[in-house]
């Protein structure tokens, strides 16, 4: 049977006590906060293909870029809890920026219903490839030279950034983030000798590692990345430094929970495709497998690693 009979048999349940809910013959919006051809963006419209076809409806994505997602957050947060409307968000717009913006219009644990974890993903430290050859030939370096303490990232209030940060404490030196707009002038500021490394996303640094002109020097995975299977993992070097970044999907809060488990099925099975999950790898990031309640408990715990990290630095993006 299609996802789409299983979901409309629950909408009919709950006709009488809930909002006209998700209709076959309405789309689908999968809101997405970044232009296309972002991560995000991709991402997103390789699910809205696969779960077209498991929901027999239309799925749209739908592109409301600005302020790190923060616009696509508000208006699903404004969207009917109807089940036409979800939002495929980054790690930052749901864990970090609570913390590093005071007047925030909108609650991730009260204001969205998770539905599923869609991907994750490892960050990495980088260095040019003149530079060190190890990670603790470049913690050595550091500690010696204020300027290789230097660190870029994608933006500040990312991820990255404070995974530098904390890169730092564990290495007992003081780190000096240095922000830019995006990976490509990172990596520009990188290659030009600007700062002493950078922190992003593996799949940021394949394309200038593989023509030798930087060397990844460490993964955050729990376990080498398969983008970099001969670099060493943080955690495999001695260093607790472990984070795996993540692109969920949510829901208007109140949406009703049959709705959103069959939601979050269409959404699980669209990233473990296998098809999808080629092109997935190719971009580094890995399928997720955690529904709703599952995602909940990933929110609360990541909230908690790295609410005390972003206070302690102080950083405020307003």
């Amino acid at each position: 049977m299609h996802l789409r009979h299983t979901l409309a048999a629950m909408c009919f349940c709950l006709s009488a006590t809930t909002p006209a809910l998700a209709s076959e013959s309405q789309p689908l919006r999968i809101v997405v906060g970044f232009p296309a051809g972002d991560v995000n963006d991709i991402l997103a419209r390789l699910m809205a293909e696969k779960m077209r076809a498991s929901l027999d409806r239309p799925v749209l994505v739908e592109n409301r870029a600005g302020a790190g997602g923060i616009i696509a957050a508000e208006n699903v947060k404004a969207a009917a809890p109807d089940g036409n409307t979800v939002m495929l968000a980054p790690f930052a717009t749901m864990v970090t920026f609570p913390h590093t913006f005071d007047k925030l219009r909108y609650d991730p644990a009260r204001d969205f219903a998770p539905v599923a974890l869609a991907a994750t993903f490892d960050l990495a430290i980088a260095v040019r490839a003149d530079g060190p050859k190890t990670l603790a030939e470049l913690t050595d370096a550091a500690r010696k030279d204020v300027n290789l303490r230097n660190f870029a990232s994608p933006a500040a209030g990312s991820l990255p950034h404070f995974f530098g940060l904390l890169y730092g404490q564990n290495a007992k030196m003081e780190m000096t983030h240095i922000s830019y707009r995006g990976d490509p002038p990172a990596k520009q500021a990188l290659l030009a000798g600007e700062i002493g490394m950078m922190v992003a996303p593996v799949g940021a640094f394949l394309e200038l590692a593989k023509g030798d002109r930087i060397r990844i020097l460490a993964t955050s995975g729990q376990q080498s990345n398969v983008l970099t299977p001969t670099v060493p993992t943080f955690k495999s070097l001695g260093l607790d430094l472990v984070a795996s970044p993540w692109y969920a999907m949510y829901a208007p809060a109140g949406t009703p929970a049959p709705v959103v488990d069959a939601l979050s099925k269409a959404a699980l099975a669209a990233v473990n495709d296998p098809d999808v999950r080629k092109r997935l790898a190719d971009i580094g990031l890995t399928p997720g497998e955690a529904g709703p309640q599952a995602l909940a408990e990933i929110m609360r715990k990541d909230d908690a690693t790295w609410a005390p990290i972003i206070q302690a630095s102080g950083f405020k993006a307003n």
